[in-house]
């Protein structure tokens, strides 16, 4: 989860061109289990409010020898933009 929410701070902070801080974690869908060190994360931006986007994370499992690679977890969080540590307006 947490590397997780760092990712998508990574993705919400560079689209918005500020800071951002985590407003709410949405959700956290578990599909499979997965096992540290063999991860892939993706991020990319769902939806642009004024104030706030959302940011959807998939979180896979790769077999090193293999290569095969399953989706483990799939996240949404909401990311409210910060201007010297007020909520700024991002359009």
């Amino acid at each position: 989860m947490r590397l997780a929410d760092n990712l998508a701070l990574v993705c919400a902070s560079r689209y918005a061109g500020t800071g951002t801080t985590t407003a709410a974690v949405d959700r956290i869908d578990f599909h499979e289990p997965g096992h540290i060190g063999a991860l892939l994360l993706t991020a990319r931006i769902a939806y642009v409010h004024h104030t706030s986007l959302d940011v959807d994370v998939d979180i896979s499992a790769e077999d090193i020898v293999t290569g095969e690679t399953r989706l483990t977890n799939t996240c949404h969080f909401t990311f409210a933009a910060l201007r010297d540590g007020e909520r700024d307006r991002m359009l």
